[in-house]
């Protein structure tokens, strides 16, 4: 996978996370996915894809700033930085925060099958 393809997919999955298009979000993530949230919290696939049908979790900014990629035979490593506004369940928030994505080649398809979130505080 080369860089240019996961700089692809991350401005697909900023625009499925903006526009809460659950489709999109279904193609790109794994149905292996574990992701820990800011908290700490674990979430599979199933329930990151109910927080966006549901708007528990609504971004109203999503930008992508600096966006590291390590890339081997069938997995990449994306390290981004994001400026994120937005509301989780009733509460708001905004700041920069840094991504870990990983993407696998499941069925002839790059999809994100593992991740983390932190906000950058200092």
């Amino acid at each position: 996978m080369s860089t240019q393809e996961i700089e692809n997919l991350e401005a697909e999955l900023a625009q499925a996370m903006l526009g809460n298009d659950i489709a999109m979000l279904d193609r790109l993530l794994s149905d292996d996915l574990v992701f820990s949230g800011p908290d700490g919290v674990i979430v599979n696939k199933a329930q990151d894809l109910a927080l966006h049908q549901s708007g528990d979790i609504i971004f109203t900014t999503y930008k992508i700033g600096e966006l590291i990629v390590q890339s081997y035979d069938s997995m990449s490593i994306a390290h981004v930085k994001v400026k994120l506004v937005g509301n989780f369940k009733g509460e708001g928030f905004a700041g920069d925060f840094r991504y870990l994505r990983i993407y696998l080649k499941q069925d002839k398809q790059w999809k994100i099958i593992g991740g983390q979130v932190t906000e950058i505080t200092g």
